[in-house]
């Protein structure tokens, strides 16, 4: 009989995806000041894993923020209410699958950010869940 998986720890999940340079998106969709305040957890990342492909969704003028961040790798822009339009939420999804992310960071944990990180494909999400998480967040996370 096998045993049960030990639980998930997102710090352990990191480390062990950082021997192989993980493959990191920060989801902090919109709202420049949202953004400014997600800004440090960009450069603990980078600081914690250098070698590690850091990545950014952002919406609208809050991705201008962002713009050529010296610890970004990439910045993924949508347009404002992207998730209204099938073929927007298409290509948004097309984008950041090609860019296989390992771990999403929900840094919002709002039903826009958190089906923004499913739709990454990033095998695990963090963010808040149960009764932390708001809206509807708490359904897309792992």
């Amino acid at each position: 009989m096998t045993p049960p998986p030990a639980p998930h720890d997102a710090e352990e999940e990191l480390k062990t995806a950082s021997e192989r340079s993980p493959r990191i998106l920060i989801v902090r969709v919109s709202a420049i000041g949202d953004v400014i305040h997600g800004i440090p957890v960009l450069c603990a990342l980078r600081e914690a894993y250098p070698s590690a492909f850091l990545a950014w969704v952002a919406e609208g003028t809050a991705g201008d923020v962002l713009e050529g961040h010296p610890a970004l790798d990439e910045l993924v822009r949508v347009r404002r209410r992207w998730w209204k339009s099938p073929s927007d939420v298409w290509r948004m999804r097309q984008r950041l699958r090609q860019l296989k992310f390992d771990v999403a960071i929900d840094l919002q944990c709002l039903t826009k950010s958190a089906i923004t990180a499913w739709l990454s494909g990033a095998p695990r999400r963090i963010g808040k869940t149960g009764v932390e998480g708001r809206e509807l967040s708490q359904w897309f996370k792992q």
